[in-house]
């Protein structure tokens, strides 16, 4: 991507998670940047293209971010809270009118990221899910392929703000997680898995993410 295309969505991006697309017009956007409206419609031809444009490039971020995990040496206790905690961040970025403002205005764009974000979300917590069972740490008599549909809804459900279930005070609040992380690894882990919990929590749940 051209530099200075690049730097107009980076830009859109920032400010259509920070504000919600529909408030964000590109006058907005060239002002920010200090560029003229004209230098954006030499890119774009108008904001809808832009929108496009940007949310490819944040489906192209979903999947840098799963790719993280690959060759990831943790054991997949670690992996899954590192996973969440990075998830968390990214999400905490976001107005929540950013999603309503995208299905509402833009629904093949809002289906296409959700249906992206479904598709990886499951792949991951499959994976993880087997790791796990490989590992000694997760019991082995798991249905791997519905628990990973099972919290794929559960993230897609619990984070979209659009559903409205869950304020955004709840979701990231760390008394959530704690009460999460109990239910979920309660509910796979073997003796062992929950013993390596249990250090985690003495050590600190989401330090195993620093570097």
């Amino acid at each position: 991507m051209e530099e200075k295309k690049k730097i107009i969505v980076e830009k859109a991006i920032e400010l259509f998670s920070r504000y919600g697309i529909r408030s964000v017009s590109m006058d907005d956007i060239s002002g920010e940047l200090g560029f003229s409206k004209k230098t954006l419609y030499q890119f774009f031809r108008d904001k809808q293209e832009l929108v496009s444009v940007a949310m490819q490039v944040s489906l192209s971020e979903i999947t840098n971010h799963f790719c993280k995990f690959e060759n990831d040496t943790r054991n997949a206790i670690e992996q899954f809270l590192c996973h969440r905690k990075l998830l968390l961040e990214k999400l905490a970025r976001y107005n929540h009118s950013l999603a309503y403002d995208l299905k509402k205005y833009f629904p093949v764009i809002y289906n296409e990221l959700k249906d992206y974000r479904k598709e990886q979300l499951y792949k991951a917590h499959l994976i993880n899910l087997k790791q796990g069972m490989e590992e000694g740490l997760y019991r082995s008599d798991l249905n791997a392929d519905m628990i990973a549909k099972m919290m794929t809804v559960h993230h897609i459900y619990t984070f979209d703000a659009i559903n409205g279930f869950f304020t955004g005070e709840e979701v990231f609040n760390n008394d959530f997680l704690e009460q999460f992380i109990t239910y979920h690894f309660n509910g796979i882990c073997t003796i062992k898995g929950l013993e390596i919990l249990s250090k985690l929590r003495k050590d600190g749940l989401m330090e195993v993410c620093a570097d």
